[in-house]
């Protein structure tokens, strides 16, 4: 027969393997809530205050392009600063790709480059600041802003996006802190009860 101390040993023992277990399945959770947070925080600058940026540059690149037509009676496209502007255009392109893009990201980006091809092809034709011309390249510029002004929405979206799963996991490692000292404090409460208490 199993004597009452040994039985108060494999008890207190219980309880032991019961508290770590509970500490380890916290720990665990604890670093999935904190992973997740970390990822969002890091991902609202990798990606959209970089894509941002992106956007902004590409903005003030097209305008500038814009108010050469606007301020010059004919356009070379052949020259340097055309060139420029095209190599810019594009390598920001390539650098707005290696972001983490949504599918409407996607579309609005292939739209972008659709559009500026257009472009392109209008800013070829011989003559390009007369008034049919400059009609069609300021339609042109209208539709590259449009896909610009759409990027930049999606960017505040996924940045609220982001910073409300960062927030529900930061809230839902609170909850579980509070969870996990109430059920330490009851463990330990056993304990002290199973030690103390000659009746047990």
């Amino acid at each position: 027969m199993i004597s009452d101390k040994k039985i108060k040993r494999i008890k207190i023992g219980f309880y032991i393997v019961i508290i770590f277990g509970v500490l380890f399945a916290a720990n665990r959770l604890d670093k999935t809530h904190f992973d997740t947070a970390q990822h969002s925080l890091n991902s609202i600058y990798n990606d959209r205050v970089v894509a941002q940026d992106i956007i902004y540059q590409l903005s003030s690149t097209f305008n500038d392009r814009h108010l050469l037509y606007i301020s010059e009676t004919f356009v070379d496209v052949s020259v340097a600063e055309v060139k420029k502007q095209d190599e810019l255009i594009k390598a920001l392109f390539s650098d707005f790709r290696n972001t983490l893009l949504t599918e409407n990201e996607k579309k609005q980006l292939r739209y972008l480059e659709v559009n500026f091809s257009k472009l392109k092809e209008v800013e070829s034709v011989e003559g390009n600041s007369n008034s049919m011309v400059l009609t069609d390249l300021k339609q042109k510029f209208l539709d590259i802003n449009e896909n610009l002004d759409a990027l930049s929405k999606i960017q505040l979206s996924e940045s609220r996006n982001l910073k409300a799963i960062g927030q529900k996991s930061l809230d839902s490692n609170d909850l579980l802190s509070i969870t996990e000292i109430i059920i330490m404090g009851f463990f330990a409460l056993a304990l002290i009860v199973l030690i103390f208490y000659k009746g047990a």
